[in-house]
């Protein structure tokens, strides 16, 4: 990873989130860019005080200064401040693409994650729309190195290698040790188990030396965490499918229930399907030959 994307609104929960992406920008040798997004105030019609986005923007600019000495007192890390004017969502997915993040940490905050799963937020709504990997990390989390890294997967055969090669490269940096779960309904027995074979996503992973779990549960929310309580996961990762519209309106998302309600750094790992992957393959060598 070359480029680490840390959004912030200023608040402890994304101080924490920033700490964290510092720590994986330091270990990758990585350039770091702290972004805000923002909205020029409405002037109100009485007034006489006319707001410009420069007047916002030297604002802006000043508390992620202060912002950035806090998280990197010693200056250990490349830091790019930046800043984009708009709704968070778009504004961070947009800037996101043109720094060529590899990257986005963005914090979630515990006190109204109540309020949120009612109103909805941006770090659930990146989930939703972000091709780039997004790590989301809980205010209340420990900053630690992942020594322990459990992957929720389904095994869907349309996955591309590519989705977890971010997973990979913080699994060989942190000599993490992997957990690959397979949340299932009823107790699994020894034929089923030697029946299981892992996807090419899994052997993609095997520099890790995977280990393969099969925990039960109706509920895969509750499965995965009573599965990382009980195994002092560092960071859970998962890999939402992409759904249809119908899909998506009906399905209550496990990946959104998890950012909810998880106290561990959750990975989020955009799928990428092995056609996508081929496409994006031909297009970039059209790319390299004009």
């Amino acid at each position: 990873m070359k480029n680490i994307f840390v959004v912030t609104d200023f608040t402890p929960a994304s101080r924490k989130a920033a700490m964290y992406g510092i720590e994986i920008a330091r270990h990758f040798g990585a350039k770091l860019f702290l972004f805000h997004a923002y909205q020029a105030p409405v002037q109100v019609p009485e007034s006489y005080i006319f707001y410009t986005t420069e007047d916002v923007w030297q604002t802006v600019k000043e508390l992620l200064e202060k912002e950035a000495a806090a998280i990197d007192p010693g200056k250990t890390v490349e830091i790019e401040l930046c800043a984009s004017e708009g709704a968070a969502g778009h504004a961070i997915i947009t800037e996101a693409g043109i720094k060529h993040a590899d990257l986005i940490v963005c914090g979630m905050k515990e006190t109204v994650k109540g309020l949120r799963r009612i109103f909805g937020s941006t770090t659930t709504a990146l989930v939703k729309v972000s091709n780039i990997p997004l790590l989301v990390v809980p205010e209340d989390t420990e900053l630690k190195i992942p020594g322990h890294i459990a992957l929720a997967c389904d095994m869907d055969s349309e996955t591309s290698t590519d989705t977890v090669t971010v997973l990979r490269e913080m699994g060989e940096k942190f000599r993490s040790k992997l957990s690959v779960v397979w949340v299932v309904s009823d107790e699994v027995d020894e034929a089923y188990k030697a029946r299981f074979r892992p996807t090419e996503v899994v052997n993609h992973l095997r520099s890790m030396n995977p280990a393969f779990e099969f925990p039960t549960g109706s509920n895969i929310t509750r499965a995965l965490e009573g599965f990382a309580k009980d195994h002092s996961i560092d960071m859970m990762a998962i890999i939402p499918h992409k759904h249809n519209f119908l899909e998506r309106f009906f399905v209550e998302s496990t990946t959104t229930n998890l950012v909810f309600h998880t106290h561990i750094p959750l990975l989020v790992l955009p799928q990428k399907k092995k056609n996508e992957a081929v496409a994006e393959e031909g297009h970039s060598m059209q790319n390299s030959m004009k």
